[in-house]
């Protein structure tokens, strides 16, 4: 498998960590609990308030050269075709980036203001707005720089384990 689909396959498997993580589907949040008006605006508010788009580009930016920097390591050889590549696929300001970031600012909103009260979501933009919640801001790009490794290697053993699972026949059964 050459480098590109590796690094693509690690990009597909990062997606559905972070998708495991979360436990239930967003639709089926969702509809928990069906937002009004005012708790989609103030929804809307806390994005923006947490820096919406630009917020998520910076932390592709941060996630992009955490990915570059582990193929390095790896496979320093290709390190810079993988550079290259990602840097024109994860482009900030392409098309591909802005449609993707405008769907996750929707999946969020959504996603807050079904699950959080109107209440609630006001102080959790007050917080945000606070010196406090801007230095957490700043550092949330760096803190999914330093996690994407992590996320990256666990999904390599992860596949790895199932390979030898499926080969061993105890792909099914309960794993310590």
């Amino acid at each position: 498998m050459g480098w590109l689909s590796v690094a693509t396959l690690r990009m597909g498997l990062l997606g559905v960590a972070l998708l495991l993580a979360g436990a239930t589907s967003l639709e089926a949040q969702v509809a928990a609990s069906a937002p009004d008006a005012a708790r989609l605006a103030a929804a809307k508010e806390l994005i923006e308030a947490q820096g919406g788009v630009e917020q998520g580009r910076r932390g592709l930016a941060t996630t992009t050269e955490a990915m570059i920097a582990q193929v390095r390591r790896a496979n320093p050889t290709e390190a810079d075709k993988f550079a290259a590549f990602l840097h024109t696929y994860m482009d900030p300001n392409g098309p591909r980036v802005s449609k993707f970031l405008e769907g996750v600012v929707e999946d969020m909103t959504q996603f807050y203001a079904a699950q959080a009260s109107l209440e609630d979501l006001r102080a959790m933009t007050a917080f945000v707005k606070t010196p406090a919640g801007q230095a957490m801001q700043r550092l949330a790009p760096q803190v999914g720089g330093i996690m994407a490794p992590r996320f990256m290697a666990f999904q390599e053993q992860l596949k790895r384990d199932i390979g030898e699972a499926a080969k061993s026949g105890v792909l099914g059964k309960k794993q310590p």
